[in-house]
């Protein structure tokens, strides 16, 4: 879905197929990231809790 919008947008501005896989590896970029870090912080504690 989040690709999706990335092309929409990519295509209503009128960005070359360049443009849109470069914003589409970005994007996933900063998803990784982002749930990277809640899984670094919060991840022992719902283990924590899986298991007890």
């Amino acid at each position: 879905m989040a690709g999706g919008l990335v092309v929409l947008a990519s295509l209503s501005l009128g960005t070359s197929l360049l443009g849109i896989a470069l914003g589409i590896i970005a994007l996933f970029t900063l998803i990784n990231i982002f749930l990277y870090r809640l899984l670094v912080t919060k991840g022992p504690g719902w283990l924590e809790q899986i298991e007890g």
